[in-house]
């Protein structure tokens, strides 16, 4: 009984420490000091156990379960009282937590661990695995050994995967290893790098702490394993990383198909803009037309009034000056000519407007068929204000409509203009006759239509 009154039951020992509980607490003893102060102290619940025994199972590799009775404070004696748990339980309970955090594993390990307090007590009688495997995000590690005796010798391999998503690839190294088993206790140097302790457990794991970039610890556990199990995990990390790189790839092309819809979409208003600036320079055009058939028609009357002129000077005993005033009215229908080249200036001008407004209409409709096929590549995304087919429909309607307006009126100003001019030579050739003066300039070709 402990001093006051209290049971006290140990119910696992070990070479240096011993484990058990009183009535307050889960407790760890010194071998030679049970029931006193105690070494470390857990709970008294299910979780308080779990936390001593993987403490204690640390400590004690192979510990011996007490089967009978109980142990006085103070007094180590012969087991006594059965733990009341499976030998299997107590050890998978210490199974000492996978890597929580990676960093630095490939090029080089780097590893920290300080030997166990009782690792100079333990048996020799642990099994030593052929290789040990350690996984994490990211990276598999595996150490690879022979023994002889207590001296061990191999490499490990550390595969981890480098660069961002969806360019992601793995690498590879395989560098030496070296070092010695005693008892539970393993030191090992990697790459010819200093000395590192780790202890195997129970079932056969050893773990190191791994320094991370951050000057961190975290614990990283190797489990014994095959080199089947070894290819298994690193193809289970390309799996990892090919999945990585397809869904990046797949992201990427996604932001750049909505890229592509919204660039189209830019396009399509660009030449609906351009549309409407077309059919306003080809309306100023047509417009400009008329003034110049008024000056010509003006011209033109000028040019019939002197021929009337002319008209009345035949016969007259003055030749001389009928046939200059018939001059004069050849002259006049140079005029009206003139005039007649200014409507056809006009017309070109109508009909170069014209091509650049069907030009935008085709660039249009391109451009729409162009942001359709964007758009069915990503049906769930519409820009805002994006022009749809109603208003391609409608800006491309009125851009005929407007182009066919305008190649029929000019057409009809041209017809007007060559009229004039055939009406003036007319006049000059009458004149001309009615003097018995000396011919006339015949009248220029006739200005063609637009189309």
């Amino acid at each position: 009984m402990k001093p006051g009154g209290k049971k006290l039951t140990v119910s696992w020992l070990g070479a240096s420490f011993a484990l058990g509980r009183d009535a307050d607490a889960w407790r760890i003893w010194g071998r030679d000091s049970i029931g006193r102060v105690p070494i470390r102290s857990f709970p008294p619940t299910d979780e308080g156990w779990r936390a001593a025994w993987g403490q204690f199972s640390a400590w004690e590799p192979a510990p011996v379960p007490v089967t009978s009775g109980s142990v006085a404070a103070g007094a180590p004696k012969s087991p006594g009282a059965a733990a009341g748990r499976p030998v299997w339980v107590w050890i998978a309970v210490g199974v000492i937590a996978a890597l929580i955090a990676t960093g630095g594993v490939l090029g080089g390990l780097h590893l920290v661990a300080s030997r166990s307090p009782a690792a100079s007590h333990a048996p020799s009688s642990l099994a030593i695995s052929p290789g040990y495997l350690a996984t994490g995000s990211g990276f598999v590690v595996f150490v690879q050994w022979q023994n002889q005796g207590a001296r061990l010798s191999g490499s490990y391999q550390a595969v981890a995967s480098s660069g961002q998503a969806p360019s992601m690839t793995t690498e590879s190294n395989t560098l030496p290893l070296s070092g010695t088993v005693q008892g539970a206790t393993i030191t090992l140097s990697f790459d010819d790098d200093p000395d590192v302790f780790g202890t195997l457990s129970a079932d056969g794991s050893f773990t190191v702490n791994v320094a991370l970039s951050s000057g961190s610890l975290a614990p990283l556990t190797f489990k014994p394993a095959t080199p089947n199990g070894f290819n298994a995990a690193v193809a289970s990390l390309d799996q990892q990383v090919a999945a990585a790189n397809q869904s990046a790839a797949s992201a990427q092309a996604t932001q750049n198909a909505e890229a592509q819809v919204d660039q189209d979409a830019t396009a399509v208003a660009n030449d609906l803009q351009n549309l409407t600036s077309e059919e306003s320079a080809v309306t100023r055009d047509v417009q400009a037309v008329p003034g110049d058939l008024t000056k010509e028609a003006q011209d033109l009357t000028t040019t019939q009034s002197e021929e009337q002129t002319v008209q009345g000077e035949a016969g007259s005993a003055n030749n001389g000056q009928t046939c200059y005033d018939a001059g004069t009215v050849e002259y006049d229908a140079g005029g009206v000519s003139y005039d007649a080249g200014v409507v056809e200036y006009d017309a070109n001008s109508v009909e170069s407007d014209l091509s650049q407004l069907r030009t935008d209409v085709a660039s249009t409709q391109s451009a729409f068929a162009k942001l359709q096929s964007a758009e069915a590549a990503v049906a769930h995304y519409q820009p805002v204000d994006a022009p749809d087919q109603a208003a391609v429909t409608a800006a491309v309607n009125a851009a005929t409509a407007a182009a066919s307006s305008a190649v029929s009126t000019t057409n009809g100003y041209i017809d007007q203009a060559n009229a004039d001019v055939t009406a003036a030579y007319q006049a000059g050739d009458d004149a001309s006759q009615a003097g018995s003066c000396d011919s006339s300039e015949p009248a220029p070709s006739p200005q063609a239509h637009i189309s």
